[in-house]
């Protein structure tokens, strides 16, 4: 939402050059030899709404969005808006084409740059969380009401003593591979004290 403004005026601006500025209409862009004109072919629409689709689906994938059933919905809506503005957009000067061509590109390879591992490296990255929430409380979680009544006291304190070293393990753990965490902020800390207080 912050980007529409920006989006928009970039939107009538390029119209604008299209209608009064005549060197566009010298200016070849792939197959197409007039940048005032539609593309007749509907190749640049059918591009751009490609283009739009896979930045879409990427972006979904590393942020684990699109799996609630609302997500669902939304991702098929916008696969579907992507198909009608084809038809649309098609009447639009291939100048709109072009910038937007560009615009997706740019934006197909920023997530794919971040998560590459020299990238990261060379820029100096700060590191992604270290574990999920969910992982992290899972595997340091105390007894169970079942195991507080009939295990022995040796073995709870054997069992105590292994949970505090893998939460040990885990707090210290490095980061290697972003695909290696979810992309969860979570403060550790707090969520371990509560589950320490409910056992």
């Amino acid at each position: 939402m912050l980007t529409a403004p920006i989006t928009m005026s970039a939107f009538f601006s390029i119209r604008r050059l299209a209608v009064y500025e005549s060197d566009l209409e010298m200016a070849p862009f792939l197959w197409v030899k007039d940048l005032t004109m539609p593309d007749p072919t509907y190749g640049l629409p059918l591009i751009c709404a490609g283009m739009f689709l896979v930045n879409f689906e990427l972006n979904q994938q590393m942020q684990r969005g699109g799996r609630s059933s609302s997500g669902i919905y939304i991702r098929w809506a916008v696969r579907a808006a992507s198909l009608v503005g084809v038809y649309m957009f098609a009447s639009q000067p291939s100048a709109m084409f072009a910038y937007w061509i560009g615009l997706s590109t740019a934006g197909l390879l920023q997530p794919l740059l971040l998560r590459w591992q020299p990238f990261r490296e060379f820029f100096q990255f700060p590191d992604p969380p270290q574990a999920a929430k969910s992982q992290i409380i899972a595997e340091v979680k105390g007894l169970s009401m079942v195991e507080r009544l009939f295990l022995s006291k040796e073995e709870k304190l054997r069992r105590e003593k292994d949970r505090q070293a893998l939460w040990e393990e885990r707090s210290k753990k490095k980061f290697e591979r972003v695909e290696d965490y979810d992309d969860v902020v979570f403060d550790v800390e707090e969520d371990l004290s509560k589950s320490r207080r409910k056992h």
